[in-house]
């Protein structure tokens, strides 16, 4: 017998018919805004930058006879620190509370912006595969990391949550609610392919 194919661009709502809603599976990590910790290694550097550059100029007028340059050389460093720590936390401040992530067993909510909010919903059944990311920095420093998602849905496939605090729960979580829907539902992801022979639009099909 035919298997029946589900075509990649299905619409939410035939696939919300078939979200597994019955599960008592409830994820671990439910959401996090995006992580401030994220920018901890920058910080430490400019915490360094914070010591070094008043100290090249008090150098510079107590050695090399800048005596003359003394005010413009203190201010110019103080007011170059100034303006870049006031750039860091702005950047801090604006991502963590402009970004934010939110699960549930059902869905994914990618939330942006703060005149103009938008929030991208993923269903589970749309998400095809998931990767965990994370630089040497992330992990030794910042720990933080980064979730890459690729979905059958219209938000071009590929999706990445930022910044993520506790970024190994999250992965774990979302991939075990992507694997349960699979094994209640008997559902596997395939792969099409065009006439030309290229990997098309992932999608998924019913045993």
């Amino acid at each position: 017998m035919p298997q029946e194919e589900i075509p990649s661009d299905v619409n939410e709502s035939a696939v919300s018919d078939a979200k597994p809603s019955d599960s008592v599976l409830e994820p671990a990590w439910t959401g996090c805004r995006y992580s401030m910790k994220a920018f901890r290694f920058k910080a430490i550097c400019l915490l360094i930058l914070s010591v070094v550059l008043p100290a090249m100029a008090a150098y510079l007028v107590r050695s090399a006879g800048q005596e003359k340059y003394r005010l413009w050389l203190y201010g110019g460093t103080a007011a170059l620190l100034v303006v870049l720590w006031a750039a860091l936390l702005a950047k801090m401040i604006y991502r963590h509370y402009t970004i934010s992530y939110k699960l549930d067993r059902d869905h994914l909510l990618l939330t942006r912006g703060f005149f103009r909010q938008t929030t991208d919903t993923i269903l589970i059944p749309q998400i095809d595969d998931i990767s965990k990311v994370q630089t040497l920095v992330d992990r030794l420093v910042n720990r933080v990391g980064t979730i890459e998602i690729y979905a059958n849905d219209r938000s071009g496939g590929h999706i990445l949550l930022e910044a993520v605090d506790d970024p190994h729960k999250a992965f774990e979580s979302i991939d075990l609610l992507r694997k349960e829907y699979i094994r209640r539902r008997g559902i596997k992801p395939f792969v099409s392919y065009d006439q030309g022979g290229d990997v098309g639009d992932a999608g998924l099909h019913l045993e």
